[in-house]
């Protein structure tokens, strides 16, 4: 049936070309920092947001001021909007946030960082520098592979299944935002499955489990969970029933919702019907910390880490040296 889709894959694929000879030939802004892209050509989760979060952990405790710029995505910013975020709390910008689960996230676990939310990235970066005087040293560009517009300094990809079926063909066959050429733009590839053909400085990512967390915060201890039901609306839901399985979990049910889908209180109370707990995801709990503290001690929250290559590490050390010397 994939050639029903060819004229539109190939409209898609001539306006990637337009932009890439567009990005070519224009001039990226430049913010006043040094400049980490974290992305990837995939559509759906590749572990993005851990990796985020480690990469900006690994700086503050070096004493660095971090920034993170991310769009924002499925959140109730408009076109113009934005909003930055320290310690949870909304310091500049739109204070009713909504869905605004990936950056509420961010910004509770690292609580030093600033998180800057909002589709005009650089525009939403000066607000932090002029408004606020802060001038960060690190800038990370969340999902910011394909944000080409401003000058970056390490462009990191990260790829889950390229090269296994669908992910071979772009939109809207299949399921690849640009064509796998695309990565040679690319400093570092990280990849989860397995590494990407012809391209030499790579790593495997590999993740850890965290601590399970009450819809507090406090720690839940493993001996405690007894029939437990997964709930997520995440892009790869799969990934966290494997997870939860790898970890001897006693999964009875599994409710899986599209990416950024908020719940209700009419798909939940039923469940405790024929489970103990609820399980679910960091990003599931910050897109409605509100809703899910209405079953505190019911619902576990199942947090996870990225670990950094120690190669990984001396690369991105490196080329910040060059870049301050």
């Amino acid at each position: 049936m994939r050639w029903i889709l060819l004229p539109l894959y190939f409209i898609y694929n001539l306006v990637l070309a337009m932009r890439d000879l567009y990005f070519q030939f224009s001039t990226p802004q430049k913010l006043p920092g040094f400049v980490i892209s974290i992305g990837n050509i995939e559509a759906g989760g590749t572990g993005k947001t851990p990796l985020v979060m480690a990469i900006s952990s690994y700086f503050l405790q070096k004493k660095r001021c971090v920034a993170i710029l991310s769009r924002g995505y499925k959140s109730n910013l408009r076109r113009g909007e934005f909003a930055i975020l320290k310690q949870g709390q909304v310091i500049l910008g739109k204070k009713d946030l909504k869905n605004a689960d990936e950056g509420m996230m961010l910004s509770q676990a690292l609580p030093d960082c600033y998180v800057i939310l909002g589709a005009k990235r650089f525009q939403n970066s000066t607000k932090l520098v002029s408004e606020l005087q802060i001038t960060p040293d690190i800038w990370i560009l969340d999902d910011g592979f394909q944000h080409r517009s401003i000058l970056r300094n390490c462009n990191i990809a990260l790829t889950h299944k390229l090269g296994l079926k669908p992910y071979d063909w772009t939109f809207p066959i299949g399921l690849l935002r640009e064509p796998t050429k695309a990565l040679k733009r690319a400093d570092i590839i990280l990849y989860r499955e397995q590494p990407v053909a012809g391209f030499e400085t790579q790593f495997k990512l590999e993740f850890h489990r965290g601590p399970f967390l009450d819809t507090d915060g406090s720690v839940v201890l493993f001996e405690s969970l007894k029939n437990v039901a997964l709930v997520t609306a995440i892009a790869h839901p799969e990934s966290f029933r494997l997870t939860a399985e790898s970890i001897g979990l006693n999964v009875v049910s599994l409710s899986f919702k599209p990416d950024h889908h908020p719940f209700l209180a009419a798909e939940i109370d039923p469940i405790f019907e024929k489970v103990d707990q609820i399980a679910i995801t960091e990003k599931d709990f910050w897109r409605q910390p509100e809703f899910w503290n209405n079953y505190r001690s019911k619902v576990i929250r199942v947090t996870h880490h990225a670990d950094l290559p120690s190669k990984f590490l001396e690369i991105i050390e490196k080329l910040y040296r060059q870049y301050i010397n």
